[in-house]
């Protein structure tokens, strides 16, 4: 940033001070903005250390969640069972799909969580957003859950939502605990890879909408008409968590 100003003739004591932003779509939602229905749609392979927080997360921010379980092997799809039983409604499981897979198979995810999604739009939801595992999503106005912050963004004429990637890191030496990651690992970089900068991952979903989501692994969510916020919502990415995860994951 400092950078940037220096390029622009900016003096560098303005650099030093709150970089504030202002405009209308930056002003935070009315406080009677009624959340939009809204489903996180996941897929997910062997992250029973992460998805009771990443759920709780999603469930706080105003979220159901439809999750497609690819035959993960470390108890993931029995934790999954137990929190939907606890939430009933909350949490739909499709375990059967990718029961005995062989092998990693995108087209049949993306396929699976598609056809939910349109099956939950006919029923009245009204926002989708692909989600990982090992991500936390947040607004970018502090105490604004997600589902509010969609009918804000639908409310301005906008149908679509890119995100910040923000790659958290475990440090060297950690020894890691069952504190919540997000206490556990603050330090963070930015993405860098080029498909850190592209996610939209998050849409509005009229009934029989026509969207790509495979081309792109689910992290460019493309559909014609598309509008996208010109705010980035954040996305927290919890990738590598200790030493023993990366190296069983990598």
């Amino acid at each position: 940033f400092h950078a940037l100003c220096h390029d622009l003739g900016i003096p560098p004591a303005f650099t030093g001070g709150t970089l504030a932003l202002s405009g209308f779509e930056a002003a935070p939602p009315p406080a009677n903005t009624q959340p939009a229905k809204t489903l996180a749609l996941m897929t997910t392979y062997n992250e029973a250390d992460i998805i009771g927080q990443c759920l709780e997360h999603l469930f706080s921010q105003g979220l159901d969640v439809f999750t497609v379980d690819d035959d993960s092997t470390d108890g993931t799809a029995e934790k999954l069972e137990a929190i939907a039983r606890s939430f009933p409604g909350r949490l739909i499981l499709d375990r059967h799909t990718r029961t005995n897979a062989q092998f990693f198979d995108r087209g049949i995810l993306f396929s699976t969580l598609l056809s939910h999604a349109n099956l939950a739009a006919a029923n009245g939801c009204e926002w989708m957003m692909c989600v990982d595992a090992d991500e936390i999503r947040s607004s970018p106005w502090p105490g604004v859950p997600l589902a509010t912050a969609f009918a804000r963004v639908a409310s301005l004429g906008y149908n679509a939502v890119d995100f910040t990637v923000a790659d958290f890191r475990f440090v060297k030496g950690q020894r890691m605990t069952s504190e919540p990651f997000e206490i556990q690992m603050p330090l963070f970089e930015f993405g860098r890879r080029h498909g850190h900068f592209i996610q939209i991952k998050a849409w509005r979903h009229p009934p029989g909408l026509d969207i790509a989501l495979e081309p792109s692994g689910g992290h460019d969510a493309h559909f014609a008409g598309r509008r996208v916020f010109p705010l980035k919502f954040l996305l927290k990415h919890y990738p590598l968590r200790g030493l023993e995860h990366a190296r069983k994951k990598i």
